[in-house]
């Protein structure tokens, strides 16, 4: 098992150049020394606590009986550790104990663990929003009880949308509300959710999705409710754990089916006002979306560094003077391990950018929130798919050991399969970016994203090493593409709706390679600066990173988007000439 190593350097440089595009967040309370001491400390705790337990937890899982769930030793203690040491408190402002830092700087910190142990990560998740949606929308008496106690870790919280018929159709919940001599009660059954039920805290707030005692049929009537698992006043709240999920990976993260109010009810509490739910549910959603793209740089991350130690020592035939010699030699694994680092590190610069806006979004600047907006589909799903992809071929550099259950590569690779479904699938990410977002304003938030890369690809007059000229030039080529298929987008209808939400998905992917190859140029020409002060190996390798996903990844997407959205497609298709 490989050595968890956070990779500070590149954290740090990450945010660097998320808040070199954002004015809101160089604006923003960010001190560099301060950050560093932040980011330091979380390495230490991803390092030191949480790794070594992730093998343990692979190879153990968590234990269901009698409605009970353990989690694998040294889980309990590991949480204890983070909780106590305020880790929850990073990113709320102060008026609530916490730290006030950005949430950029809050969701690198989410990387450093997603990469050391993601399954106990997982757990950690729902809490940051939990606690805004109680700041924003509960009463006086809710704060006082439960933002306290989510905030020192004293008890957890899941997000309890999904049911066994209706999945991610959210106007089939069937899950209801109801009055009983002047009380609020829950009955139903959620399923697929996370840490729904564990041994790591003594109570568990269940923040669920249902449907008002007088609500309408579909979306419109659904209200979110706080539903503890132990009642405040004492004693059990008829929730009840009738199993976990066996899965292909996080096996030591519970995944719990709960049933409420079997016996007589569940104790409910309204958060916010009724029929409200959904709106207040897509707040905490937007944010676990992009927390989920951070799960699957955890996942790439901890994948490529498996990778290129395993490469260094594995030797396996010849070099060109005959000589046994290691696979990280042979040209197509040196390929492989250029892959895998450059899109890594392109997952880490679209997630800092997008997350660099979040703290705007809060303000409510409505330039900065529709920015947001369209960035989050987009980050969650490229992220997701790429990151896989990663794990994916971190496998194939182990091999046929790496197809092994005894192979660290094989826990990276059935972990990272979750990531595109988990709070949205990217065929939903996809229909959102289309439908909700682009279409909904003609486009205008789309098109200001790509005048802002057109601007930034312009501005930067000094570069003048012929790679990275190259890649502008590349970039340029895309954008223009991308910008062309957007306007088709807009003006689609009748039947070519349909095509549109069948094929959505290869032009959130082309969206996605334009942005991270644009935000890993400009991360090159950053590095190579002369004023930037970093390593030439640091710059050379930023420089590589940023050819090579140019070169090998801008193309395949331009044209698996164009063959799918062009009008000489749609045409085709209405003729009958191609299904």
């Amino acid at each position: 098992m490989t050595v968890y190593q956070a990779p500070l350097e590149e954290i740090r440089f990450a945010l660097g150049v998320s808040r070199c595009m954002n004015d809101q967040a160089a604006a923003s309370n960010f001190e560099a020394d301060e950050v560093d001491a932040i980011l330091l400390q979380c390495s230490k705790l991803a390092e030191r606590v949480f790794s070594p337990l992730n093998a343990l937890g692979d190879r153990e899982g968590c234990r269901f009986e009698n409605v009970v769930v353990t989690t694998p030793p040294g889980f309990k203690d590991a949480y204890s550790i983070f909780a106590k040491a305020g880790w929850n408190g990073l990113g709320l402002p102060a008026r609530l104990a916490g730290q006030a830092m950005p949430f950029a700087v809050a969701i690198s910190i989410s990387e450093m663990l997603n990469s050391a142990n993601l399954s106990l990560a997982m757990g950690l998740m729902p809490t940051p929003g939990a606690i805004e949606l109680i700041d924003r929308f509960g009463s006086e008496r809710q704060k006082q009880i439960y933002l306290p106690r989510l905030i020192s870790g004293e008890w957890t919280v899941t997000m309890a949308l999904t049911e066994p018929q209706a999945g991610s159709d959210l106007g089939a919940i069937a899950t209801r509300a109801y009055v009983e001599e002047g009380s609020l009660f829950i009955k139903g059954r959620k399923s697929l959710i996370t840490w729904g039920e564990h041994d790591l805290t003594e109570n568990i707030v269940h923040l669920v999705l249902a449907r008002s005692p007088s609500g309408a049929p579909g979306v419109k009537g659904l209200s979110l409710y706080l539903v503890p698992k132990l009642r405040l006043e004492g004693g059990s709240n008829d929730v009840k754990c009738i199993g976990i999920e066996k899965k292909i990976g996080l096996k030591s993260s519970p995944t719990a089916s709960l049933v409420f109010g079997e016996n007589g009810g569940a104790t409910a509490e309204l958060l916010g006002k009724e029929n409200g739910g959904l709106e207040q549910m897509f707040i905490l959603l937007n944010q676990a979306r992009l927390r989920v793209a951070a799960f699957a740089l955890g996942s790439a991350e901890r994948a490529r560094q498996a990778a290129v130690g395993y490469a260094a020592v594995r030797v396996q035939g010849r070099d060109a003077q005959g000589k046994p010699t290691v696979i990280a030699n042979h040209p197509d694994v040196r390929r492989m391990l250029t892959s895998m680092e450059a899109r890594t590190e392109a997952i880490r610069f679209l997630i800092a950018y997008a997350a660099s806006f979040v703290d705007g979004a809060h303000a409510s600047l409505a330039e900065t929130k529709v920015r947001l907006e369209i960035l989050t589909p987009i980050v969650k799903a490229w992220c997701t798919e790429t990151g896989f992809d990663v794990a994916s071929t971190g496998v194939q550099i182990f091999g046929g050991l790496g197809y092994s259950e005894e192979c660290e590569a094989s826990q990276y690779f059935r972990e990272a399969r979750v990531h595109m479904i988990y709070e949205g699938t990217t065929g939903v990410q996809a229909n959102d970016l289309i439908f909700r977002k682009i279409r909904l304003d003609g486009g205008c938030g789309a098109r200001k994203l790509f005048s802002s890369i057109e601007t930034s690809l312009m501005s930067e007059s000094s570069v003048d090493d012929p790679g990275l000229l190259f890649v502008r030039e590349k970039i340029c080529a895309s954008l223009a593409l991308l910008k062309e298929l957007t306007d088709s987008i807009v003006v689609q209808n009748g039947a070519r709706l349909a095509r549109l939400r069948a094929n959505g998905a290869h032009y959130l992917m082309f969206s996605g390679t334009v942005l991270a190859c644009w935000l890993t140029w400009l991360a090159a020409t950053r590095a190579t600066a002369s004023d930037t002060r970093v390593a030439d190996e640091f710059s050379r390798r930023k420089r590589k990173n940023a050819r090579f996903l140019a070169a090998q990844y801008l193309a395949p997407a331009a044209a698996l988007a164009e063959s799918a959205l062009s009008s000489r497609m749609f045409d085709l298709c209405e003729a009958g000439e191609i299904e």
